[in-house]
């Protein structure tokens, strides 16, 4: 079996070309795959996948839902498309445009296959982010990382995984009506403040020194 394009890149500038130029998913997606990652970023968002207007930009969460997100994270320091992209990278869970659902009601749900050919793409962009602080956004993401318990029970806690710090959202798409209760948005303030306290952590002159000390 040949080995997955991800294997050979070797710095972020190629790992966002090469995703943009990955066709193994055919005809099933519309390229080019998004992807955003720069050296400096310290916390990855990884979502579901881009909307038909991030493929248009090549921007991660510029559509309705990163309009959601945005103001969810205001506390964490998110003002504007700016400041989040200053702040975050973010690897979707698949990388492409999936298309719409056949319902009409949001996009497409990549599936299983999709899913396992896009996975190396996120696992080179841990390798050379090294985040601190993974961010998984809705239930796809969620159950990657954490595992398929009901949202109540994951939304504004904090885990760990491999020495990363993880702190899921849900999906912020208006076809996703969890976080719309007053109960469930309590628990979206809730993990938006423990994102903050994160980064406010990975930030911090001493965390800075420590881990260019490790290289």
């Amino acid at each position: 079996m040949a080995a997955h394009p991800a294997a050979a890149v070797r710095t972020l500038d190629g790992l966002r070309a090469a995703v943009a130029a990955c066709r193994l998913c055919g005809d099933a997606v519309t390229p080019p795959g998004v992807i955003w990652a720069r050296p400096h970023h310290r916390a990855l968002i990884v979502g579901q996948a881009p909307g038909s207007r991030e493929v248009v930009r090549h921007m991660p969460f510029i559509g309705p839902a990163g309009k959601r997100l945005r103001v969810w994270l205001g506390p964490a320091g998110v003002h504007d498309e700016a400041s989040f992209h200053d702040l975050f990278a973010v690897a979707a869970v698949t990388k492409c445009y999936p298309g719409r659902s056949r319902s009409g009601r949001g996009d497409r749900v990549p599936t299983p296959a999709e899913r396992e050919l896009c996975a190396p793409w996120t696992e080179r962009a841990l390798q050379l982010l090294d985040p601190p602080l993974v961010i998984p956004v809705g239930r796809l993401a969620i159950d990657d990382w954490i595992g398929r318990e009901p949202l109540n029970q994951l939304v504004g806690e904090r885990f760990e995984c491999d020495g990363r710090v993880v702190i899921p959202l849900p999906h912020p798409s208006g076809a996703s009506a969890w976080a719309n209760g007053p109960a469930h948005l309590a628990l979206v303030a809730r993990a938006v403040s423990r994102i903050a306290a994160e980064l406010r952590v990975i930030s911090s002159p001493a965390r800075a020194g420590a881990r260019a000390h490790a290289r």
